[in-house]
């Protein structure tokens, strides 16, 4: 045989060896990205579903990605719908391990129409952003009037006449039914109207934004919202999402940045800046029936005292 001959002979078997090489790494690619169609109207409401927050993602791409590390770290199956809303994104994926864990020879990704629900409360976290931008990053400050409640309370005795008071009683109830309607809520706040809107559209497939965040892998820790509810005298009621609903924490002055007012049987001394926050201090004591004795001084102390049912605040220099 020519050497032109053995040549040709090889050239036709690298030809075959490269063309068998190639279908097969087509057909290895195709099997671990297929996307499984959705026939129109099949796609089914969730109870589990799960959103996840990735605020990078914003093409299918990245949303494949997600899904097939989520379904490896479970070692099967996951379902989500990633989120970000930076790019105002959301898009639901489905997605198999396949081989590398489970049963599914492949690996598999699709992409049905996302959770009508979740896509409700995706609209309203939007809204929320537009109104308070990172309202759903870390701990979040909200500040509102306690007037919008509706009635007439006052952070001092709230906190002064302890759980079992009336004034505390009062709030409780004002505030629970407050935030339970959009339209008083967004009096306090548009932001956390919002928020309450995309938790309420969210509350039938078991998921919750406020709180620990149930059904939700957020990027970062899961937000938490302090409510502060303040009078014209800049006392402020703290309010927090505790065990499944809303609750006063404590109240404190200088629109919540100032001291803690003292529950029933404390004993509390308080070192005061200035004379501007003194007289706004001693205002607030004196609107839950505190007497109060003496004045501001660079170097004095204010003890208040709220035991056996005596409210007096001393203050003396030291």
């Amino acid at each position: 045989m020519s050497y032109a001959q053995i040549m040709s002979v090889v050239g036709e078997l690298w030809s075959v060896m490269l063309r068998n090489f190639f279908v097969g790494a087509t057909w290895i690619l195709a099997s671990a990205f297929a996307v499984p169609q959705v026939a129109a109207g099949e796609a089914e409401v969730d109870p589990n579903a799960r959103m996840h927050q990735c605020e990078d993602c914003h093409t299918l791409d990245q949303v494949r990605g997600v899904g097939m590390s989520l379904a490896r770290m479970r070692c099967g199956v996951a379902e989500t719908h990633v989120f970000s809303l930076k790019h105002r994104f959301i898009q639901r994926v489905q997605a198999g391990a396949g081989g590398y864990c489970g049963p599914t020879p492949n690996p598999y990704v699709g992409f049905p129409e996302n959770d009508p629900a979740i896509e409700e409360a995706f609209a309203y976290m939007l809204e929320a952003e537009g109104h308070t931008p990172q309202i759903f990053r870390m701990q979040q400050v909200i500040i509102g009037d306690i007037g919008g409640i509706g009635g007439l309370h006052n952070p001092v005795e709230v906190a002064v006449g302890g759980r079992h008071g009336q004034a505390y009683g009062g709030f409780q109830q004002a505030m629970k039914s407050c935030f339970s309607d959009a339209v008083c809520l967004r009096r306090i706040h548009p932001g956390l109207a919002s928020i309450a809107g995309a938790n309420s559209a969210l509350r039938g497939v078991n998921i919750s934004i406020i709180g620990s965040g149930a059904g939700v892998n957020w990027e970062n820790d899961p937000p938490t919202h302090d409510v502060w509810l303040c009078n014209a005298n800049q006392d402020c009621a703290l309010v927090k999402f505790r065990n499944g609903e809303w609750t006063f924490v404590e109240s404190r002055a200088e629109g919540g940045r100032g001291i803690r007012y003292p529950e029933p049987d404390e004993n509390l001394d308080y070192r005061i800046d200035n004379p501007e926050s003194f007289e706004r201090v001693r205002r607030g004591f004196q609107s839950a029936g505190f007497s109060f004795v003496g004045g501001w001084g660079l170097r004095s102390i204010t003890t208040c005292v709220t035991v056996a049912g005596s409210r007096t605040c001393t203050t003396r220099t030291m």
